[in-house]
């Protein structure tokens, strides 16, 4: 090598190490783990947003986790959001006081007989943590079956991958704010079954009380029992009694079927 390219190279690994190496420090810092791992944490501003609402991201797999809080913070740069390994590790955290939305990734790809039953244990531990913080589940696996399976398991809503960032930052508007959430696509595969015996209004009308019927709307436009109770002036338990009255008389398994099978009582505003 002549001293001329010798210089050049010293300049250019100079460079790297003031210059590139800063740079992926720093972002290194920013997606440094609560454990001290590698896995995401909080923007830049983590000391100004401390003690803000969170919307926290559950994801075992770190390239991935980051990947997603990137875009997420990308689309809605006024959201804070932190990630986590696993719910054990958010629940052990300091973060489960200021969550206001707890998000499970569950690809396809894990999706086996005990995944219902595996998410349903997620949900009872976020449960435990957070008693108000609504829990939403992403996947790529969008089988009604088992989107059916998790809501009953508890979830507040089921959000496919097939759906936009923008889309996908409204549905956490809505689930934030105390709503339901499932794809237009699983309810038309949910429709289908059932468009031949959904009765019609005048036989609503005479199969439920004012109330039930009240009730029922309300199921339509995703509200939870808690919502319900508020907008009707009753006691939750009064709303869930409504709310299984209901299911037994339209034969229906969950809710995503009492909202198609009262198709006849409009369309939810």
């Amino acid at each position: 090598m002549t001293e001329t390219a010798a210089m050049i190279d010293n300049r250019k690994r100079s460079h790297l190490e003031n210059g590139w190496s800063t740079a992926l420090r720093a972002d290194a810092g920013r997606y440094r783990g609560h454990d001290g791992s590698s896995g995401p944490r909080v923007d830049e501003d983590a000391d100004s947003s401390a003690g803000a609402p969170c919307t926290v991201v559950i994801e075992p797999r770190i390239f991935f986790r980051d990947c997603v809080l990137a875009s997420l913070e990308n689309v809605a740069p006024a959201t804070r959001f932190l990630a986590f390994g696993s719910v054990e590790e958010w629940a052990q955290s300091d973060a489960v006081l200021e969550t206001d939305l707890v998000v499970l990734w569950r690809a396809a790809d894990d999706v086996s007989p005990g995944s219902v039953e595996d998410i349903g244990k997620q949900v009872t531990t976020v449960r435990g943590a957070s008693a108000e913080a609504p829990l939403a589940l992403m996947s790529n696996h969008e089988d009604l079956d088992f989107v059916q399976k998790v809501m009953d398991a508890g979830a507040n809503a089921f959000i496919p991958t097939s759906l936009g960032l923008k889309a996908t930052i409204r549905v956490f508007d809505l689930v934030r704010a105390g709503g339901a959430f499932i794809p237009a696509s699983c309810l038309a595969s949910a429709a289908r079954p059932h468009a031949a015996q959904a009765p019609g209004s005048a036989e609503l009308a005479g199969l439920f009380s004012p109330k039930q019927l009240a009730v029922a709307r309300a199921l339509r436009k995703g509200m939870p029992n808690k919502l319900i109770a508020y907008e009707l002036n009753m006691c939750e338990s009064t709303v869930k009694v409504h709310v299984r009255t209901i299911m037994k008389k339209l034969k229906a398994r969950n809710r995503t079927e009492v909202a198609f099978l009262t198709q006849s009582l409009g369309t939810p505003g």
